[in-house]
C-alpha cells in the first residue's frame, strides 16, 4: 500500500500504532507464506471472473443491450403495498401483483412474468392467519 504506520493509524482509528508495528513485523517474519496466500487467491479470483464471463447475467438480453446496473423489482400480492411504496420513493423500480393484473396467479405464472419484463420476482411466503383475539 505504500502507507507509513501513522497514515494506517489516521486511516483507522481503532488501530493502534503499536498493533500497526506488530501486524508489519508479523508479515516480514512470514512473507514468504503470506505473500504465496495472497497469489492463491488472486488466482482464485481470476478463476472466479472468467467462470463469470459465460453466466448468463452478465450476456446481453434478446435486444442485444447489457443488462440493466439497477434490479428492479416484481412483489407478488403477499407482499404489503407499503413495502413497495417504500421502494420507489427511494428510487427503486418496483412493480407490485396489483398493477400487473396478476391477482390470484401462481408463482409460476408470477415468474413467467418477470422474466418477461426483466425483473426480479419477490414472493413473500403465504403465512396462516393470526388466531382471532376471542372478542
Amino acid at each position: 500500500m505504500g502507507m507509513h504506520p501513522d497514515e494506517i493509524v489516521s486511516g483507522h482509528p481503532s488501530i493502534t500504532l503499536s498493533e500497526v508495528h506488530a501486524a508489519l513485523a508479523y508479515y516480514y517474519e512470514n512473507r514468504e507464506r503470506i505473500d504465496a496466500d495472497i497469489q492463491e487467491g488472486e488466482r482464485f479470483v481470476a478463476a472466479l471472473k472468467a467462470q463469470a464471463a459465460s453466466s448468463p447475467l452478465r450476456k446481453t438480453s434478446g435486444k442485444g443491450t447489457p443488462m440493466p446496473r439497477t434490479i428492479r423489482f416484481h412483489l407478488d400480492e403477499n407482499c404489503h403495498r407499503a413495502v413497495a411504496e417504500g421502494l420507489r420513493r427511494r428510487g427503486i423500480d418496483v412493480t407490485g401483483t396489483p398493477e400487473a393484473g396478476l391477482q390470484s396467479a401462481t408463482d409460476d405464472e408470477q415468474i413467467a412474468h418477470a422474466l418477461a419484463q426483466g425483473v426480479s420476482f419477490y414472493p413473500r411466503p403465504r403465512l396462516p392467519s393470526p388466531p382471532c383475539s376471542g372478542n
